[in-house]
Protein backbone atom coordinates (compact mmCIF):
# COMPACT_ATOMS: atom_id res chain seq x y z
CA UNK A 1 0.00 0.00 0.00
CA UNK A 2 2.84 2.38 0.73
CA UNK A 3 4.01 2.01 -2.86
CA UNK A 4 0.57 2.85 -4.13
CA UNK A 5 0.37 5.90 -1.96
CA UNK A 6 3.71 7.09 -3.33
CA UNK A 7 2.27 6.75 -6.81
CA UNK A 8 -0.67 8.91 -5.85
CA UNK A 9 -3.28 6.14 -5.92
CA UNK A 10 -5.75 6.04 -2.99
CA UNK A 11 -6.01 2.73 -1.13
CA UNK A 12 -9.57 3.60 -0.34
CA UNK A 13 -10.33 3.79 -4.05
CA UNK A 14 -9.09 0.25 -4.46
CA UNK A 15 -11.20 -1.08 -1.56
CA UNK A 16 -14.30 0.61 -2.86
CA UNK A 17 -13.64 -0.75 -6.28
CA UNK A 18 -13.69 -4.23 -4.82
CA UNK A 19 -16.84 -3.70 -2.76
CA UNK A 20 -19.12 -1.29 -4.57
CA UNK A 21 -21.99 -1.44 -2.06
CA UNK A 22 -20.02 -0.17 0.89
CA UNK A 23 -16.68 1.49 1.61
CA UNK A 24 -15.40 0.56 5.04
CA UNK A 25 -12.00 2.24 4.61
CA UNK A 26 -11.74 5.62 6.22
CA UNK A 27 -9.78 6.90 3.24
CA UNK A 28 -11.77 9.30 1.10
CA UNK A 29 -12.88 8.63 -2.45
CA UNK A 30 -10.27 9.39 -5.09
CA UNK A 31 -9.89 12.94 -6.24
CA UNK A 32 -9.58 14.07 -9.86
CA UNK A 33 -5.87 14.54 -9.23
CA UNK A 34 -5.53 10.95 -8.13
CA UNK A 35 -7.29 9.79 -11.28
CA UNK A 36 -5.11 11.94 -13.56
CA UNK A 37 -1.90 10.58 -12.06
CA UNK A 38 -3.10 7.03 -12.52
CA UNK A 39 -4.00 7.68 -16.16
CA UNK A 40 -0.70 9.43 -16.84
CA UNK A 41 1.20 6.45 -15.48
CA UNK A 42 -0.79 4.07 -17.60
CA UNK A 43 -0.08 6.07 -20.74
CA UNK A 44 3.59 6.90 -20.05
CA UNK A 45 6.10 5.40 -22.55
CA UNK A 46 8.49 2.68 -21.52
CA UNK A 47 11.90 3.92 -20.52
CA UNK A 48 14.59 2.41 -22.80
CA UNK A 49 18.21 2.08 -21.77
CA UNK A 50 20.45 3.92 -24.23
CA UNK A 51 22.94 1.77 -26.09
CA UNK A 52 26.63 2.53 -26.62
CA UNK A 53 28.07 4.75 -29.34
CA UNK A 54 31.48 4.64 -31.05
CA UNK A 55 33.04 7.94 -32.09
CA UNK A 56 36.74 7.26 -32.79
CA UNK A 57 39.28 4.44 -33.03
CA UNK A 58 42.93 5.34 -32.50
CA UNK A 59 45.03 4.45 -34.33
CA UNK A 60 42.53 4.08 -37.15
CA UNK A 61 44.78 1.78 -39.21
CA UNK A 62 47.48 -0.84 -38.85
CA UNK A 63 49.34 -3.52 -40.79
CA UNK A 64 47.34 -6.66 -41.53
CA UNK A 65 50.17 -8.74 -40.07
CA UNK A 66 50.45 -6.87 -36.77
CA UNK A 67 48.43 -7.08 -33.55
CA UNK A 68 47.61 -3.40 -33.20
CA UNK A 69 46.39 -2.06 -29.85
CA UNK A 70 43.61 0.49 -30.34
CA UNK A 71 41.70 2.85 -28.09
CA UNK A 72 37.96 2.99 -28.79
CA UNK A 73 36.21 6.17 -27.67
CA UNK A 74 32.48 6.69 -27.40
CA UNK A 75 29.67 6.61 -24.84
CA UNK A 76 27.71 4.08 -22.84
CA UNK A 77 30.40 1.39 -22.58
CA UNK A 78 29.89 -1.19 -19.82
CA UNK A 79 32.21 -3.41 -17.84
CA UNK A 80 32.47 -6.70 -19.74
CA UNK A 81 31.90 -5.18 -23.21
CA UNK A 82 33.24 -7.16 -26.18
CA UNK A 83 34.70 -5.90 -29.46
CA UNK A 84 34.65 -7.34 -32.97
CA UNK A 85 36.76 -5.96 -35.84
CA UNK A 86 35.93 -7.13 -39.32
CA UNK A 87 33.74 -9.90 -37.87
CA UNK A 88 36.56 -11.32 -35.71
CA UNK A 89 36.69 -10.97 -31.93
CA UNK A 90 39.34 -8.58 -30.64
CA UNK A 91 41.48 -9.76 -27.75
CA UNK A 92 42.55 -8.11 -24.51
CA UNK A 93 39.45 -5.91 -24.36
CA UNK A 94 39.80 -3.62 -21.35
CA UNK A 95 37.07 -1.42 -19.86
CA UNK A 96 38.69 1.90 -19.03
CA UNK A 97 35.56 3.99 -18.52
CA UNK A 98 32.07 4.47 -19.90
CA UNK A 99 33.68 6.46 -22.72
CA UNK A 100 36.79 4.38 -23.45
CA UNK A 101 37.86 0.82 -24.22
CA UNK A 102 41.17 -0.65 -25.33
CA UNK A 103 41.52 -3.76 -27.47
CA UNK A 104 43.99 -5.68 -29.60
CA UNK A 105 43.04 -5.86 -33.28
CA UNK A 106 43.09 -9.43 -34.64
CA UNK A 107 45.75 -10.21 -37.23
CA UNK A 108 44.14 -10.73 -40.67
CA UNK A 109 46.91 -11.43 -43.19
CA UNK A 110 45.91 -10.87 -46.82
CA UNK A 111 43.01 -8.64 -45.69
CA UNK A 112 43.10 -4.98 -46.69
CA UNK A 113 40.77 -2.02 -46.42
CA UNK A 114 38.20 -0.76 -43.97
CA UNK A 115 36.76 -3.13 -41.35
CA UNK A 116 33.71 -2.39 -39.16
CA UNK A 117 34.25 -2.10 -35.40
CA UNK A 118 31.37 -3.42 -33.24
CA UNK A 119 31.13 -2.87 -29.47
CA UNK A 120 28.64 -5.10 -27.60
CA UNK A 121 27.69 -4.49 -24.00
CA UNK A 122 26.65 -7.29 -21.60
CA UNK A 123 23.02 -6.14 -22.00
CA UNK A 124 23.40 -7.06 -25.73
CA UNK A 125 23.10 -3.47 -26.94
CA UNK A 126 25.65 -2.69 -29.66
CA UNK A 127 27.34 0.16 -31.51
CA UNK A 128 29.02 -0.07 -34.92
CA UNK A 129 31.61 2.07 -36.67
CA UNK A 130 31.37 0.84 -40.32
CA UNK A 131 34.83 2.04 -41.38
CA UNK A 132 36.38 2.08 -37.96
CA UNK A 133 39.70 0.34 -38.62
CA UNK A 134 41.70 0.02 -41.83
CA UNK A 135 43.96 -2.97 -42.48
CA UNK A 136 47.03 -1.82 -44.41
CA UNK A 137 49.03 -4.20 -46.64
CA UNK A 138 52.27 -5.30 -45.05
CA UNK A 139 53.99 -4.98 -48.42
CA UNK A 140 52.91 -2.65 -51.22
CA UNK A 141 52.69 -4.86 -54.31
CA UNK A 142 51.18 -4.44 -57.76
CA UNK A 143 50.30 -7.34 -60.03
CA UNK A 144 51.24 -7.97 -63.64
CA UNK A 145 49.59 -5.56 -66.07
CA UNK A 146 46.70 -6.79 -68.18
CA UNK A 147 45.61 -5.24 -71.47
CA UNK A 148 42.17 -3.93 -72.38
CA UNK A 149 41.53 -3.14 -76.04
CA UNK A 150 40.63 0.45 -76.86
CA UNK A 151 40.73 2.43 -80.10
CA UNK A 152 43.86 3.56 -81.90
CA UNK A 153 46.50 5.55 -79.98
CA UNK A 154 44.79 6.33 -76.66
CA UNK A 155 46.28 9.57 -75.32
CA UNK A 156 44.43 9.74 -72.02
CA UNK A 157 42.37 7.42 -69.83
CA UNK A 158 40.04 8.39 -66.96
CA UNK A 159 38.09 6.42 -64.35
CA UNK A 160 34.46 7.37 -63.75
CA UNK A 161 31.14 5.68 -62.89
CA UNK A 162 29.04 6.36 -66.00
CA UNK A 163 25.95 4.24 -65.26
CA UNK A 164 25.45 4.76 -61.50
CA UNK A 165 26.14 1.16 -60.53
CA UNK A 166 28.99 2.10 -58.15
CA UNK A 167 31.46 0.26 -60.41
CA UNK A 168 34.30 2.16 -62.09
CA UNK A 169 34.21 2.54 -65.87
CA UNK A 170 36.98 3.65 -68.25
CA UNK A 171 37.01 6.32 -70.95
CA UNK A 172 39.87 6.95 -73.38
CA UNK A 173 40.60 9.81 -75.76
CA UNK A 174 41.96 8.20 -78.93
CA UNK A 175 43.94 10.47 -81.22
CA UNK A 176 44.63 7.70 -83.75
CA UNK A 177 41.04 7.42 -85.01
CA UNK A 178 39.52 10.62 -83.54
CA UNK A 179 37.19 8.96 -81.07
CA UNK A 180 36.46 8.14 -77.47
CA UNK A 181 36.06 4.63 -76.12
CA UNK A 182 33.87 3.64 -73.18
CA UNK A 183 34.56 0.44 -71.23
CA UNK A 184 31.85 -0.41 -68.69
CA UNK A 185 33.32 -2.00 -65.57
CA UNK A 186 32.25 -5.32 -64.06
CA UNK A 187 33.51 -4.27 -60.62
CA UNK A 188 36.21 -6.95 -60.46
CA UNK A 189 38.94 -5.26 -62.50
CA UNK A 190 37.55 -6.48 -65.81
CA UNK A 191 35.51 -4.51 -68.33
CA UNK A 192 32.97 -5.15 -71.04
CA UNK A 193 33.99 -4.75 -74.67
CA UNK A 194 34.64 -1.08 -75.25
CA UNK A 195 32.16 0.98 -77.27
CA UNK A 196 33.58 3.53 -79.69
CA UNK A 197 32.14 7.01 -80.29
CA UNK A 198 33.48 8.94 -83.27
CA UNK A 199 34.22 12.65 -82.90
CA UNK A 200 34.64 13.28 -86.61
CA UNK A 201 37.61 12.80 -88.90
CA UNK A 202 40.77 14.67 -88.04
CA UNK A 203 39.82 15.84 -84.55
CA UNK A 204 42.58 13.86 -82.75
CA UNK A 205 41.42 14.21 -79.13
CA UNK A 206 44.28 14.36 -76.63
CA UNK A 207 42.25 14.52 -73.43
CA UNK A 208 38.79 13.76 -72.04
CA UNK A 209 36.90 15.00 -68.97
CA UNK A 210 33.68 13.73 -67.36
CA UNK A 211 30.96 15.72 -65.59
CA UNK A 212 27.31 16.72 -65.65
CA UNK A 213 27.34 19.54 -68.19
CA UNK A 214 23.56 19.82 -68.69
CA UNK A 215 22.67 19.43 -64.98
CA UNK A 216 20.33 16.48 -65.55
CA UNK A 217 22.01 14.12 -63.11
CA UNK A 218 23.99 12.07 -65.64
CA UNK A 219 27.66 12.13 -66.64
CA UNK A 220 28.64 13.76 -69.94
CA UNK A 221 32.00 13.69 -71.75
CA UNK A 222 34.06 16.52 -73.25
CA UNK A 223 37.24 16.07 -75.29
CA UNK A 224 40.08 18.43 -76.20
CA UNK A 225 40.56 18.01 -79.96
CA UNK A 226 44.21 18.79 -80.66
CA UNK A 227 44.06 18.91 -84.45
CA UNK A 228 40.86 20.96 -84.84
CA UNK A 229 41.41 23.52 -82.07
CA UNK A 230 38.05 22.82 -80.47
CA UNK A 231 36.25 20.68 -77.90
CA UNK A 232 33.55 18.05 -78.45
CA UNK A 233 30.59 17.32 -76.17
CA UNK A 234 28.85 13.97 -75.82
CA UNK A 235 25.75 13.86 -73.59
CA UNK A 236 25.27 10.85 -71.33
CA UNK A 237 22.04 8.88 -71.17
CA UNK A 238 22.84 7.70 -67.63
CA UNK A 239 23.32 4.07 -68.62
CA UNK A 240 26.86 4.36 -69.96
CA UNK A 241 25.81 5.31 -73.49
CA UNK A 242 26.18 8.71 -75.13
CA UNK A 243 24.39 10.80 -77.73
CA UNK A 244 25.60 13.57 -80.02
CA UNK A 245 24.13 16.99 -79.26
CA UNK A 246 22.94 19.28 -82.04
CA UNK A 247 26.01 21.45 -81.58
CA UNK A 248 28.95 19.43 -80.31
CA UNK A 249 32.06 21.46 -81.14
CA UNK A 250 33.24 24.75 -79.62
CA UNK A 251 36.40 26.68 -80.50
CA UNK A 252 39.35 27.10 -78.14
CA UNK A 253 43.02 28.01 -78.62
CA UNK A 254 45.58 26.23 -80.81
CA UNK A 255 46.52 22.65 -80.05
CA UNK A 256 44.29 21.89 -77.02
CA UNK A 257 46.17 19.34 -74.94
CA UNK A 258 44.40 18.91 -71.60
CA UNK A 259 40.95 19.69 -70.24
CA UNK A 260 39.28 20.15 -66.85
CA UNK A 261 35.75 20.89 -65.60
CA UNK A 262 34.78 23.12 -62.69
CA UNK A 263 32.35 25.85 -61.65
CA UNK A 264 34.52 28.89 -62.30
CA UNK A 265 31.85 31.62 -62.08
CA UNK A 266 29.91 30.19 -59.12
CA UNK A 267 26.57 29.69 -60.90
CA UNK A 268 26.30 25.98 -60.11
CA UNK A 269 27.19 24.83 -63.65
CA UNK A 270 30.37 23.09 -64.77
CA UNK A 271 32.51 25.29 -66.99
CA UNK A 272 35.26 24.02 -69.30
CA UNK A 273 38.94 24.95 -69.00
CA UNK A 274 41.42 23.89 -71.71
CA UNK A 275 45.23 24.06 -71.86
CA UNK A 276 46.32 25.02 -75.39
CA UNK A 277 49.78 23.71 -76.25
CA UNK A 278 49.97 25.60 -79.55
CA UNK A 279 48.91 29.08 -78.41
CA UNK A 280 50.49 29.18 -74.94
CA UNK A 281 47.29 29.93 -73.09
CA UNK A 282 44.28 28.51 -71.29
CA UNK A 283 40.74 28.82 -72.66
CA UNK A 284 37.72 29.26 -70.38
CA UNK A 285 34.32 28.36 -71.80
CA UNK A 286 31.51 29.41 -69.44
CA UNK A 287 28.62 26.94 -69.47
CA UNK A 288 25.35 28.30 -70.87
CA UNK A 289 24.02 24.90 -71.98
CA UNK A 290 23.13 23.90 -74.68
CA UNK A 291 26.02 26.11 -75.71
CA UNK A 292 29.04 27.87 -74.15
CA UNK A 293 30.12 31.48 -74.11
CA UNK A 294 32.94 32.38 -76.49
CA UNK A 295 36.24 31.17 -75.08
CA UNK A 296 38.27 33.67 -73.05
CA UNK A 297 42.03 33.09 -72.95
CA UNK A 298 44.61 33.55 -70.18
CA UNK A 299 48.33 33.51 -71.00
CA UNK A 300 50.57 30.75 -69.61
CA UNK A 301 54.15 29.65 -70.14
CA UNK A 302 55.42 28.00 -73.30
CA UNK A 303 53.44 24.91 -74.42
CA UNK A 304 51.10 24.15 -71.49
CA UNK A 305 50.21 20.45 -71.56
CA UNK A 306 49.08 19.45 -68.06
CA UNK A 307 46.20 21.32 -66.39
CA UNK A 308 44.58 21.19 -62.92
CA UNK A 309 41.87 23.23 -61.19
CA UNK A 310 42.15 23.86 -57.45
CA UNK A 311 41.65 26.56 -54.82
CA UNK A 312 45.25 27.60 -54.23
CA UNK A 313 44.59 30.74 -52.16
CA UNK A 314 41.70 29.45 -49.99
CA UNK A 315 39.08 31.91 -51.20
CA UNK A 316 36.56 29.17 -52.14
CA UNK A 317 37.09 29.82 -55.86
CA UNK A 318 38.77 27.57 -58.41
CA UNK A 319 42.15 28.63 -59.81
CA UNK A 320 44.28 26.83 -62.42
CA UNK A 321 47.83 25.58 -62.80
CA UNK A 322 49.57 24.37 -65.96
CA UNK A 323 52.71 22.37 -66.64
CA UNK A 324 54.51 24.30 -69.39
CA UNK A 325 56.58 21.68 -71.17
CA UNK A 326 58.82 23.99 -73.23
CA UNK A 327 58.75 26.85 -70.76
CA UNK A 328 60.27 24.78 -67.96
CA UNK A 329 57.67 26.31 -65.68
CA UNK A 330 54.44 25.90 -63.74
CA UNK A 331 51.97 28.73 -64.29
CA UNK A 332 49.35 29.49 -61.62
CA UNK A 333 46.52 31.97 -62.27
CA UNK A 334 43.96 32.89 -59.62
CA UNK A 335 40.21 33.23 -60.03
CA UNK A 336 39.35 36.93 -60.32
CA UNK A 337 35.97 36.48 -58.63
CA UNK A 338 34.16 37.81 -61.70
CA UNK A 339 33.74 34.53 -63.55
CA UNK A 340 37.24 34.21 -64.97
CA UNK A 341 40.97 34.25 -64.29
CA UNK A 342 43.15 37.26 -63.63
CA UNK A 343 46.83 38.00 -63.90
CA UNK A 344 47.56 37.29 -60.24
CA UNK A 345 49.31 34.06 -59.38
CA UNK A 346 52.83 32.77 -59.77
CA UNK A 347 55.32 31.15 -62.11
CA UNK A 348 57.57 28.40 -60.83
CA UNK A 349 60.68 27.85 -62.93
CA UNK A 350 62.25 25.09 -60.85
CA UNK A 351 61.04 22.34 -63.21
CA UNK A 352 62.43 20.84 -66.41
CA UNK A 353 60.19 19.83 -69.33
CA UNK A 354 57.07 19.12 -67.23
CA UNK A 355 54.15 17.46 -69.02
CA UNK A 356 51.69 16.87 -66.24
CA UNK A 357 51.02 17.76 -62.61
CA UNK A 358 48.92 16.82 -59.60
CA UNK A 359 47.75 18.85 -56.63
CA UNK A 360 47.49 17.64 -53.02
CA UNK A 361 48.59 18.55 -49.51
CA UNK A 362 51.78 16.53 -49.60
CA UNK A 363 53.50 17.94 -46.51
CA UNK A 364 50.51 18.00 -44.15
CA UNK A 365 50.45 21.74 -43.45
CA UNK A 366 46.97 22.38 -44.87
CA UNK A 367 48.15 24.11 -48.07
CA UNK A 368 47.89 22.61 -51.55
CA UNK A 369 51.21 21.60 -53.12
CA UNK A 370 52.06 20.78 -56.75
CA UNK A 371 53.97 17.67 -57.85
CA UNK A 372 55.47 17.60 -61.35
CA UNK A 373 57.67 15.02 -63.08
CA UNK A 374 60.64 16.66 -64.77
CA UNK A 375 60.69 14.86 -68.10
CA UNK A 376 64.14 16.11 -68.97
CA UNK A 377 65.82 15.55 -65.64
CA UNK A 378 64.62 12.17 -64.29
CA UNK A 379 63.22 13.77 -61.14
CA UNK A 380 59.92 14.67 -59.55
CA UNK A 381 59.61 18.11 -58.00
CA UNK A 382 57.28 19.02 -55.16
CA UNK A 383 56.51 22.74 -55.00
CA UNK A 384 55.07 23.47 -51.53
CA UNK A 385 52.14 25.87 -51.52
CA UNK A 386 52.15 28.96 -49.33
CA UNK A 387 48.36 29.08 -49.22
CA UNK A 388 48.11 32.34 -51.17
CA UNK A 389 48.67 31.10 -54.72
CA UNK A 390 52.46 31.23 -54.50
CA UNK A 391 54.83 28.30 -54.10
CA UNK A 392 58.26 27.62 -52.62
CA UNK A 393 61.09 26.09 -54.62
CA UNK A 394 60.59 22.72 -52.92
CA UNK A 395 62.58 19.54 -53.36
CA UNK A 396 63.18 16.81 -55.91
CA UNK A 397 63.02 13.02 -55.85
CA UNK A 398 65.15 10.94 -58.24
CA UNK A 399 63.32 8.82 -60.83
CA UNK A 400 64.77 5.95 -62.87
CA UNK A 401 64.41 7.12 -66.49
CA UNK A 402 65.63 10.36 -68.03
CA UNK A 403 63.67 12.02 -70.82
CA UNK A 404 60.58 9.97 -70.20
CA UNK A 405 59.10 10.89 -66.81
CA UNK A 406 55.95 12.57 -68.01
CA UNK A 407 52.71 11.64 -66.33
CA UNK A 408 51.76 11.48 -62.67
CA UNK A 409 48.73 10.55 -60.60
CA UNK A 410 47.99 10.32 -56.88
CA UNK A 411 46.40 7.87 -54.47
CA UNK A 412 46.85 6.35 -51.02
CA UNK A 413 48.24 3.08 -52.32
CA UNK A 414 49.24 1.59 -48.95
CA UNK A 415 46.21 2.91 -46.98
CA UNK A 416 48.29 4.80 -44.43
CA UNK A 417 46.41 8.08 -44.88
CA UNK A 418 49.30 9.75 -46.72
CA UNK A 419 49.20 10.71 -50.41
CA UNK A 420 51.40 8.57 -52.67
CA UNK A 421 52.28 9.19 -56.33
CA UNK A 422 52.73 7.10 -59.46
CA UNK A 423 54.81 8.28 -62.44
CA UNK A 424 55.06 6.73 -65.91
CA UNK A 425 58.55 6.39 -67.34
CA UNK A 426 58.02 6.11 -71.07
CA UNK A 427 61.77 6.25 -71.64
CA UNK A 428 62.26 2.72 -70.31
CA UNK A 429 58.72 1.27 -70.26
CA UNK A 430 58.30 1.35 -66.49
CA UNK A 431 56.04 2.79 -63.82
CA UNK A 432 57.38 4.23 -60.57
CA UNK A 433 55.51 4.19 -57.23
CA UNK A 434 56.50 6.96 -54.82
CA UNK A 435 55.38 6.24 -51.25
CA UNK A 436 54.65 9.46 -49.38
CA UNK A 437 56.24 10.17 -46.01
CA UNK A 438 53.79 12.96 -45.17
CA UNK A 439 56.42 15.71 -45.24
CA UNK A 440 56.54 16.27 -48.99
CA UNK A 441 59.22 13.64 -49.59
CA UNK A 442 58.91 10.09 -50.93
CA UNK A 443 60.41 6.65 -50.93
CA UNK A 444 60.71 5.33 -54.50
CA UNK A 445 59.90 1.65 -54.91
CA UNK A 446 61.51 -0.56 -57.50
CA UNK A 447 59.77 0.29 -60.80
CA UNK A 448 57.04 -1.84 -62.35
CA UNK A 449 58.33 -3.12 -65.69
CA UNK A 450 56.08 -3.61 -68.72
CA UNK A 451 56.55 -5.63 -71.88
CA UNK A 452 58.90 -4.22 -74.49
CA UNK A 453 56.10 -3.01 -76.78
CA UNK A 454 54.32 -1.06 -74.03
CA UNK A 455 54.69 2.72 -73.94
CA UNK A 456 53.22 3.97 -70.66
CA UNK A 457 51.76 7.46 -70.93
CA UNK A 458 48.88 9.17 -69.13
CA UNK A 459 47.57 7.25 -66.11
CA UNK A 460 44.74 7.40 -63.59
CA UNK A 461 44.19 5.88 -60.15
CA UNK A 462 41.10 4.26 -58.63
CA UNK A 463 39.73 1.07 -57.07
CA UNK A 464 38.99 -1.01 -60.17
CA UNK A 465 38.13 -4.32 -58.48
CA UNK A 466 36.26 -3.17 -55.35
CA UNK A 467 38.80 -4.51 -52.86
CA UNK A 468 39.48 -1.20 -51.10
CA UNK A 469 42.89 -0.70 -52.71
CA UNK A 470 43.82 1.97 -55.25
CA UNK A 471 44.74 0.49 -58.64
CA UNK A 472 46.25 2.06 -61.77
CA UNK A 473 45.30 2.22 -65.43
CA UNK A 474 47.47 3.80 -68.09
CA UNK A 475 47.08 4.71 -71.74
CA UNK A 476 49.35 2.64 -73.95
CA UNK A 477 49.75 3.89 -77.51
CA UNK A 478 52.86 1.80 -78.06
CA UNK A 479 51.13 -1.28 -79.42
CA UNK A 480 49.72 0.60 -82.37
CA UNK A 481 46.29 -1.00 -82.00
CA UNK A 482 45.27 0.92 -78.91
CA UNK A 483 45.04 -0.59 -75.43
CA UNK A 484 45.13 0.44 -71.83
CA UNK A 485 47.19 -1.38 -69.24
CA UNK A 486 45.45 -2.27 -65.97
CA UNK A 487 47.72 -2.66 -62.94
CA UNK A 488 45.95 -3.98 -59.83
CA UNK A 489 47.13 -3.25 -56.31
CA UNK A 490 47.49 -6.53 -54.39
CA UNK A 491 46.81 -7.14 -50.72
CA UNK A 492 49.80 -8.88 -49.15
Amino acid sequence: MNTLKRLGISTGFLICAAALAHCSDTTSMPTMTDMSVAMDLAQAPDLTVAGPTVTTISPSSGLNTAATVVTISGTGFQQGATVQIGGVAATNVMFVSATQLTATVPVKAATCGAAPVVVKNPDNLTATSPTGFTYRPATLTFGTATSLAMANNPRQVIIVDLNKDSKPDLVTANSGNSSINVGIGNGDGTFKTAVNYSLGAGTQPYAVAAGDIDNNGTIDLITANNANNNISLRLGAGDGTFTTPTTDKFNVGAGPYDIALGDIDGDGKLDVVVANDGSNNVSLLVNTFPTFKTAVSTTTGNRPQGLVLADFNKDQKLDFATADSNGNSITVRLNNGAGGFGTLGSTNTNVTAPNYLVVADLDGNGNLDIATPNGGAATLRVSPGNGDGSFAAGSTTALPAANGNRWVTKGDFNLDGIVDLAVTNSGNNTLSILVGKGDGTFTVQAPITFAANVTPKHLSAGDLNSDGLVDLVLADPGTGTGVVQIVLNKCN
